[in-house]
């Protein structure tokens, strides 16, 4: 695109990541990440929503770069949807990721997403007893 004139913005870089998340293609869309901040675009919501979703995904799933994701775009004052909340709970959970599950629910509420109560303590009860 920029060899034709044409502006990259950060929704062009947001459409290619979520295109090589969907394609499964995580290492690369985590490269092209880091390029589109290198190069000064910021990530939307969206943006890490999607990538984040990707990253949870069962196939190829890298959860310590989808924590360090999840952290930056709360620091970056975007705020989750209950799709992402849910997704990334449940990835953390099911690796075993009790602690940083906790702190996301901490971190969720202290920016007032609404996260259902019942639900995480459902969740958090079926890992619990999984444990025991």
């Amino acid at each position: 695109m920029r060899r034709k004139g044409y502006n990259v913005t950060s929704h062009t870089w947001a459409i290619m990541l979520i295109q090589y998340g969907r394609a499964g293609l995580k290492k690369i869309a985590l490269k092209n990440f880091r390029k589109m901040k290198y190069s000064g675009c910021k990530p939307t919501g969206s943006t890490y929503k999607h990538m984040i979703l990707s990253l949870c995904g069962r196939r190829g799933r890298k959860v310590d770069e989808a924590i360090q994701l999840f952290n930056e775009m709360i620091k970056a004052r975007h705020v989750p949807d209950r799709e992402l909340v849910e997704t990334y709970l449940s990835c953390l959970c099911e690796v075993r990721k009790i602690e940083e599950a906790q702190a996301m629910a901490d971190k969720v509420g202290e920016e007032r997403t609404s996260l259902d109560q019942v639900y995480l303590e459902a969740l958090f009860m079926d890992f619990y007893e999984e444990d025991n």
